[in-house]
């Protein structure tokens, strides 16, 4: 059963059982306006007989047409019994903890210098070295995407002429 509040409009499933207040904002539940409880169940309607006219004429006399709930009201379907069992709260987590002093339990920071920085040289590649493999890297990508580029063009043109073998071998 539904009923509906009359200060925020909001519904309610009331299930079987009659409230009265709101229980988002203590309005005046309006009293439910559809037929009694299980008396939409009670009465099943027959099938319409096909009358004397055939198939294509309307049903003649005893068909019954079933009862249209008020508007604003619609049927939401709930599952039968009791309400299910409310949420548990959660327990509240406490208050932060407070230290007087940082605690030594964590990780330690050690800001000593090593010895490596301060005795030796600079390690590693020369600057040549990296510069001559940069622009090596540089050439490679660049023919990699002409290659890219002119295998494109290939695509269109072999939409509308088919290309030769040897065309086709060379840039696969």
């Amino acid at each position: 059963m539904i009923q509906v509040c009359s200060a925020c409009g909001t519904r309610w499933n009331v299930r079987d059982r009659r409230r009265v207040w709101c229980p988002r904002c203590h309005g005046t539940l309006l009293a439910p306006s559809g037929p009694a409880l299980g008396a939409e169940w009670s009465a099943r309607p027959t099938a319409p007989s096909l009358g004397s006219g055939g198939l294509g004429s309307p049903p003649s006399g005893g068909g019954h047409t079933p009862a249209r709930l008020p508007t604003g009201y619609r049927w939401i379907a709930v599952r039968p019994g009791a309400a299910p069992p409310p949420r548990r709260l959660r327990r509240p987590l406490g208050p932060t903890p407070r230290y007087g002093v940082i605690p030594r339990w964590g990780l330690i920071d050690d800001f000593e210098a090593p010895e490596l920085h301060t005795a030796g040289g600079r390690r590693g590649p020369s600057l040549a070295a990296v510069r001559t493999t940069l622009i090596a890297t540089m050439v490679v990508l660049g023919v990699a995407a002409l290659v890219h580029v002119v295998r494109y063009a290939l695509l269109i043109v072999n939409r509308s002429v088919l290309l030769n073998k040897v065309v086709a071998f060379t840039a696969t």
